[in-house]
């Protein structure tokens, strides 16, 4: 069996292993360039698949290849491909290695990152928040893949993944992550021009620039960029011209190879009224998704959120604030600034009895108790971009059909009112009729992952109302 053969195989066993995003982004442009009698040396395209492959997946490998050479015991990583001789590969390596370790500096405060980032392209207004930085940036199992391709999106913009699409519900770091991206582009190199912008932001500079006629200024702000972050698409839902001219800068870009990079509180297949040649541009790139954190993670980030405001809490409060504040990472912060704030000023050290009591009302709602029938139609409603009151109207609207049937299916399922309590709820209708809405949604789901799709984020927005 040959070099090739062997990790030909390799790869076989271990994309069954992995999800498709997963193997495409750590494996797709890995190959073997040395098979000694105890080691294996796979090339890898760049620092962070070096990293990532031996901290992460290091067993995986180890376990498929000796299933074919059983004496290997070791599997090392080095940025190259055949064509490069081994020892340029290794000192290739340590180079990079030396530029990510002082580019990484954990010695420096945010006083010191934060002058440096003002003191970059002063002129250019980039919109980032010098605090979002990777460093303090908290990794789990729940945004390791999102974390990992923003890295990498970062090291080598318009080359890696592009468009690159984060989503996940509100509140779980994506804005972090993204600003992250343009500031480390920033200071790695002076003069790349970088924005980032919310997709709001981003309408109403469209609209300005309509009712002022300067619609070629505004154009000329975005195309003569490096690098375009865009914040929650989701509310390009229903513009058709913002649509349209979002389109032509992001093919502008996209063709001139600049990086573009989207985040949204859904997958592109969920955003209602969306074009669909902005649609398959959007997945046409790399897709990664975050999800709520997980208990261990959630106890990491109020330690590290204790470090950075020198505010000691016990484990007891720790381990409660972790397994009740559940829904977002915000959420979690806000109740830590309120309970530090608060025994700050009394000069008093909390006990567990005074965060229960300060963290009551927070910790009801993550319980969902309050979940009313006006919170699920007013998160369908806006899932959806239809009024709440067409939902519970009259109106036989083709495009209220399917928000009605959800909610209906949601006020069933979520809080358990009776048929003819929904009926009553929705346009006075009788009670046949929600029946009908909830038994087809019931069946459809088994089929239909896209409206799975929709249900499961309806649900996670239900906190917001």
């Amino acid at each position: 069996m040959t070099k090739d053969e062997l990790w030909q195989a390799v790869l076989g066993e271990i994309e069954i292993s992995l999800s498709k995003a997963s193997f495409t982004t750590w494996f797709k442009n890995t190959t073997v360039l040395d098979l000694m009698e105890k080691e294996i040396i796979i090339g890898v395209p760049n620092i962070f698949s070096k990293e990532w492959l031996e901290k992460k997946y290091q067993k995986i490998i180890l376990d498929s290849v000796r299933k074919y050479y059983p004496k290997i015991n070791r599997v090392s990583c080095v940025i190259g491909n055949k064509n490069n001789h081994q020892s340029q590969v290794k000192l290739e390596v340590k180079k990079i290695d030396s530029i990510v370790n002082n580019v990484f500096n954990k010695e420096k405060n945010n006083s010191q990152y934060s002058n440096n980032i003002s003191s970059i392209n002063p002129n250019f207004d980039s919109n980032l928040n010098p605090k979002y930085r990777f460093e303090n940036y908290i990794v789990g199992s729940n945004n390791d893949l999102a974390y990992a391709a923003c890295r990498s999106v970062a090291e080598n913009p318009g080359k890696n993944y592009n468009p690159l699409f984060i989503y996940g519900g509100v509140g779980l770091g994506k804005t972090h992550l993204l600003q992250s991206v343009g500031n480390f582009a920033v200071k790695n190199n002076p003069s790349i021009r970088v924005r980032y912008i919310s997709m709001e932001r981003f309408a109403n500079e469209f609209l300005d620039s309509v009712q002022t006629s300067k619609i070629k200024e505004f154009k000329n702000k975005y195309i003569q960029l490096d690098i375009l972050i865009v914040d929650d698409v989701q509310f390009l839902s229903g513009k058709e011209k913002t649509q349209e001219e979002f389109f032509h800068i992001f093919e502008s870009l996209y063709q001139h190879g600049k990086q573009i990079i989207l985040s949204s509180d859904r997958p592109p297949k969920s955003i209602p009224t969306l074009e669909d040649r902005l649609r398959s541009r959007f997945e046409g790139g790399m897709m990664a998704d975050i999800n709520k954190p997980d208990l261990e993670t959630r106890i990491i980030i109020i330690k590290r959120k204790l470090e950075e405001k020198s505010f000691s809490l016990s484990d007891d409060i720790i381990e409660y604030l972790a397994n009740n504040i559940y829904h977002n990472i915000r959420e979690l912060e806000g109740a830590l600034n309120k309970i530090i704030a608060t025994y700050q000023l009394r000069n008093t050290i909390p006990t567990l009895k005074d965060v229960i009591r300060e963290t009551e009302d927070l910790v009801s709602s993550n319980r969902r108790q309050d979940l009313s029938p006006e919170k699920i139609i007013g998160a369908v409603a806006d899932f959806f971009n239809v009024k709440s009151e067409e939902i519970t109207g009259r109106c036989r609207n083709k495009k209220i059909i399917r928000p009605r049937q959800v909610a209906i299916f949601l006020l069933r399922n979520e809080i358990n009112l009776s048929f003819p309590e929904i009926g009553n709820l929705i346009g006075g209708r009788d009670h046949s009729t929600a029946i009908y809405a909830c038994e087809k949604i019931t069946l459809e789901l088994k089929t239909n992952k896209v409206l799975s799709n929709h249900i499961k984020f309806i649900r996670e927005k239900f906190i917001d109302y």
